[in-house]
């Protein structure tokens, strides 16, 4: 009865469950102090063992904030694949006050915000057992949580993870009224287009944002060009911009990839401009000078040429 309660909660239990399924309290005591249950936070357990999954703290905050509530902030933002850790356990609650807490020996070591939130069905998601907040409203949380740059990064993580489709971006708008942060993140979802091809890492999605942020028309990204697949395309003008990140263009291996990548697109009529992480990060006017220069002035003042394929 209770590992078949635990299997569907990654292994956690709350006192109440256990009573309602008709264990006493001094039988709940007993598996404690025979190794049974192990203390996770007040009036919640882990069952046979200590907790060693990250779903496993995530139910315990849910469980222990009680009904309706949900995995929030940075803990919902690391669910949704956004970020590799999120350091504390933040859970929304519809009700009750802020708590900040550790967890009981043995799960002392970990750490659990729960607070008060204005929450609606449409917020909710299931990732295994855990409720978890949506994307669109994990992104408004956190904009009234993080640094500009933070939030921004979290925008682009769930643009690579193909989170920001229509209907999200939509509903970060109508479900951020009265939310901080929410100018921000409008912002970010007003440069965003879902519609010119995926982005496969955080430089390309801060090129891609570079683009809208300086007026410069959206180009395909990862878009197909005979034997290549290039990271941004204007076709019309036929100009192609290459973005050499930091991990994967770092050796001489690559850059002599690069180099004949280069070369190829060239010989088949192209004009190519490589930009570095720094370049974009740290000198995007310049960056968006040397792409306007390129694209001339007739196609900046029209719309890109709708995507075919070469």
């Amino acid at each position: 009865m209770a590992y078949s309660l635990a299997g569907t909660q990654a292994g956690v239990v709350a006192r109440q469950q256990l009573i309602g399924r008709g264990l006493s309290s001094d039988m709940i005591g007993n598996w404690v102090r025979t190794g049974y249950l192990f203390r996770f936070l007040p009036g919640v357990y882990s069952l046979g063992r200590p907790a060693d999954k990250v779903e496993s703290f995530w139910m315990a905050g849910v469980l222990f904030a009680g009904k309706a509530s949900i995995l929030a902030g940075e803990s919902a933002a690391q669910a949704l694949g956004l970020t590799d850790s999120s350091g504390r356990n933040d859970v929304v609650r519809p009700n009750g006050v802020r708590r900040l807490l550790r967890g009981e020996a043995p799960h002392q070591e970990s750490r659990f915000l729960i607070r008060r939130g204005r929450l609606e069905p449409a917020d909710f998601v299931s990732i295994g057992p855990v409720p978890v907040m949506d994307p669109a409203r994990v992104l408004i949380d956190l904009a009234g949580q993080v640094s500009t740059r933070r939030l921004r990064r979290y925008f682009i993580e769930a643009g690579r993870a193909g989170l920001l489709t229509r209907r999200c971006l939509d509903r970060i708008e109508s479900r951020s009224i009265d939310f901080k942060g929410r100018s921000g993140l409008l912002k970010l979802k007003e440069y965003w287009d879902p519609t010119t091809g995926r982005i496969r890492s955080i430089l390309e999605g801060e090129f891609k944002l570079l683009c809208a942020e300086q007026g410069i028309p959206a180009p395909e990204t990862n878009y197909p060009v005979g034997r290549y697949e290039v990271d941004a395309i204007w076709l019309g003008a036929r100009l192609i911009v290459e973005l050499d990140g930091r991990k994967f263009h770092g050796d001489a291996v690559a850059l002599e990839a690069d180099s004949g990548k280069t070369r190829y697109l060239r010989e088949i009529g192209f004009r190519v401009l490589r930009f570095t992480w720094n370049d974009v990060i740290q000198r995007p006017e310049w960056v968006a000078d040397e792409i306007r220069r390129q694209l001339g002035s007739i196609y900046m003042g029209i719309a890109h040429t709708t995507r075919t394929q070469i």
